[in-house]
């Protein structure tokens, strides 16, 4: 897992958790990639995990998502 050398423990064992889990490690390993500083990289990883919480939140599982619910996320 690239993320435990970007959060602490506490934070991880957040971000690690619902149905984005599969998605973070393949997330921060392309913006590693296309060379994203550190602080970047834990901007966005928040990103997400606000987004998480924003879909449990609104009762949305991760099938159900749309367009429009990521629109409606980004107007939160």
């Amino acid at each position: 897992m690239m993320t435990e050398h970007l959060f602490s423990e506490p934070v991880l064992k957040d971000l690690y958790f619902g149905p984005l889990e599969p998605f973070l490690n393949c997330f921060e390993g392309l913006l590693l990639d296309q060379g994203y500083r550190r602080t970047s990289i834990q901007e966005k990883i928040r990103v997400v995990a606000d987004f998480r919480v924003w879909l449990h939140q609104q009762h949305v599982g991760i099938n159900e998502l749309s367009d429009r619910s990521i629109d409606e996320f980004i107007k939160h």
